[in-house]
């Protein structure tokens, strides 16, 4: 549960389901811990390190766990498994329960697999999230091809999303359907005003918010913001967001002259009092399944200007309620000068948002009807 989009709308899924009729057991496939205390406390965590291995830990550091020999042997032989990507979840140890409905809550590393494999369910979901499935003519493709067809449903996150999804693997169209995530209103309302940001006083303030990966166009940000800088505009842009990427961006914002235009400003817990008060919202991203980011900003009424990506033409009508643009430097650099330079138009977009604000498009109900 580490600062990102997906893990954020986990929490407004768990946040949603009626406890009267269902318990939730859940079980964390990674080690990352940023977003656990904001866990529905009626949800049951199951215990990682009882059913999982990564390679988080070091093989001694796995050691001073006190975990049994054999299961120390069985990590290794883990270790050995993983490097050659031999099906690694096949050590992992299965779930001793039976359940109604079990949840796959993405595509990527070994979660569809452990689903299937491990866990006893009458219905079983893999939840997509992803723009566009990127393992096509790949081992990982033959795997997932294998595994995708065992689930009874797939939710993708928007129409693109499942569009995209179906071009990859047609044979599961029947089953694959759209849920557009729950977008957690009060939790924005509560901690929009929790700090107000140290914003330069006599710039146009951009803010992203995204884990610093390439998929979320951080290059595409530096690059924008060198063309701005170039046109002498008074700018400073914030990215709230830490990822694999952020050595690389430390370095291009250093080497290209950047640094007083761009701070980065790592993971933010809760980054509502950023877009709150920013002046325009930036998404440079090269491919989404349904931003979660950019509907926040919506809520809040911000200028938006986003890359053309999925779920974009279901959120915005370009020109009315926000600017949408080409995955180029260039078009993203025109657009936010046009909106730097009109103060008006800034505003035009958020009034439209604002009237719209009631429409915030919130499909609890469908959420049931798959489980």
């Amino acid at each position: 549960m580490g600062v990102g989009g997906i893990e954020r709308c986990l929490l407004n899924l768990l946040k949603n389901i009626d406890y009267s009729e269902y318990s939730v057991d859940l079980l964390i496939m990674q080690r990352e811990y940023e977003f656990m205390d904001m866990i529905d406390k009626r949800v049951h965590i199951l215990n990682q390190y009882q059913y999982l291995m990564t390679t988080t830990e070091t093989v001694n550091e796995f050691r001073k766990l006190g975990v049994s020999p054999v299961r120390y042997i069985k990590y290794l032989i883990y270790r050995f498994v993983n490097k050659f990507g031999k099906r690694p979840w096949k050590l992992f140890e299965k779930i001793p329960y039976h359940y109604d409905t079990a949840i796959a809550y993405g595509i990527n590393g070994s979660v569809p697999y452990y689903v299937i494999d491990k866990i006893d369910a009458d219905n079983k979901i893999l939840w997509h999230h992803n723009g566009e499935y990127v393992y096509l003519n790949t081992d990982r493709e033959k795997e997932d091809r294998k595994f995708f067809a065992e689930f009874n449903s797939v939710i993708c996150v928007s129409g693109k999303c499942r569009e995209n999804f179906i071009s990859a693997f047609p044979e599961l169209a029947d089953r694959t359907h759209v849920v557009i995530n729950y977008l957690d209103t009060e939790a924005i309302d509560r901690q929009k005003d929790e700090f107000r940001p140290d914003f330069s006083a006599n710039a146009v303030n951009l803010v992203t918010v995204g884990r610093m990966s390439e998929e979320k166009g951080p290059d595409l940000m530096i690059d924008t913001a060198k063309l701005l800088a170039e046109e002498k505009k008074n700018f400073h842009w914030y990215w709230c967001g830490d990822g694999n990427y952020m050595e690389n961006a430390v370095k291009r914002i250093s080497d290209e002259g950047l640094s007083d235009y761009i701070t980065l400003l790592g993971n933010c817990i809760n980054p509502y009092p950023y877009i709150k008060n920013c002046d325009i919202y930036v998404q440079p991203s090269k491919y989404e399944g349904y931003c979660t980011t950019t509907n926040e900003a919506k809520y809040l009424c911000k200028p938006i200007i986003s890359t053309d990506v999925g779920g974009t033409q279901e959120q915005f009508v370009n020109g009315k309620n926000a600017i949408i643009c080409a995955k180029s430097s260039e078009y993203m650099a025109s657009e936010i000068i046009r909106l730097i330079d009109s103060s008006e138009k800034r505003k035009n977009l958020s009034e439209e948002l604002l009237s719209e604000r009631n429409g915030i498009n919130n499909e609890a109900g469908k959420y049931k009807q798959y489980m």
